[in-house]
């Protein structure tokens, strides 16, 4: 083998070991841990979702209420950043990072452009 390396096994659903693997790998290669939870932190709708799972207090607006019931039991948070479980019968169960609204631009960019990329589909993309 050409490689020197050891496979270190990571229990549980909530540790996404292959994110990297994924086509987001070269997105985030140059935002560290701090930087997307900052851009979560700023974008108004994730920043409720982490809000929520810091405190589990409910803010009074109605679109607040609707977004918690709506997604905050399938969302964690992991180093500070925002994860969301994900579940399709014909994938499985996967956790995926939450995009700020500053970050989707790029990522749908890179999924249409990029040599790994392709289009795959709308519902695929859009994920």
């Amino acid at each position: 083998m050409d490689f020197d390396f050891e496979i270190h096994y990571k229990k549980g659903e909530e540790m996404p070991a292959d994110y990297l693997s994924h086509n987001i790998a070269s997105l985030t290669d140059n935002l560290s841990h701090d930087k997307i939870s900052r851009l979560q932190n700023e974008d108004p709708h994730l920043s409720k979702l982490i809000k929520y799972l810091q405190t589990s207090v409910i803010l009074q607006s109605s679109d607040d209420k609707q977004l918690i019931t709506c997604y905050g039991a399938r969302c964690f948070l992991d180093k500070n950043v925002l994860w969301i479980r994900h579940l399709r019968p014909e994938v499985g169960k996967r956790s995926l990072i939450c995009l700020s609204a500053s970050l989707r631009p790029e990522a749908i960019s890179l999924m249409h452009t990029s040599w790994y990329g392709g289009h795959v589909g709308t519902l695929k993309t859009t994920e």
